[in-house]
């Protein structure tokens, strides 16, 4: 169990002795740098492959905040669930800071803030997910009430302009007539089961 250090800073006008003054009080065994690297996507983060390649269970990762490791919440995701499935435990100094804590909490509580963190970060996915089928959902319904929502054009389907297309149509149909397996027929043709319902359902 090591406690480890990652830092980051976004362009060479930073230092990044700023952030090492900060953590070294924190008995930090190894450092990770990512020295003038843009946080806006994990692309081009040598010193955060490095990290995630070495950290072992029970280890602690200490940053000073959190968007040093993750500035948007797909990658929070990402990172998180790596982390914690090795059995990370990741410290954000500036969330302590925030709760007018002067040191750092035992062991236990620093993992059990991970773990609400990492439910948050859940969560907050989950919402942003159903928002945004939401707002499809009324898209849509706004489109057809308007006349202009015309919906998927299937790619088989019986005026289909490719020929191929035509003949799988009509085929499935054929079979799904004679009763043959929903297997078999994809089997035979080349094509999903999914299809061959989705053509069934039609």
């Amino acid at each position: 169990m090591s406690n480890i250090a990652y830092m980051r800073v976004s362009s060479s006008d930073l230092s990044i002795e700023n952030q090492r003054q900060v953590l070294e009080k924190y008995n930090i065994y190894k450092y990770f740098i990512d020295d003038a690297v843009s946080g806006k996507s994990l692309n081009g983060r040598i010193g955060l492959d490095d990290l995630l390649s070495y950290v072992r269970e029970g280890d602690f990762v200490y940053v000073v905040a959190l968007d040093r490791l993750a500035r948007n919440q797909t990658d929070q995701e990402v990172i998180s669930a790596e982390l914690s499935l090795k059995g990370v435990t990741v410290v954000p100094l500036d969330l302590f800071d925030m709760l007018g804590l002067n040191e750092v909490p035992t062991e236990g509580v620093l993992k059990m803030v991970w773990d609400v963190i990492n439910v948050v970060t859940r969560y907050k996915a989950e919402q942003e997910r159903k928002d945004m089928l939401r707002r499809q959902k009324e898209g849509i319904k706004r489109a057809k009430l308007a006349g202009k929502y015309k919906g998927t054009v299937p790619k088989y389907r019986q005026n289909s302009p490719i020929k191929k297309n035509r003949y799988i149509y009509s085929e499935v149909i054929r079979r799904l007539e004679k009763r043959e397996p929903i297997k078999g027929i994809a089997e035979c043709l080349g094509i999903s089961r999914n299809t061959v319902k989705r053509i069934r359902d039609r």
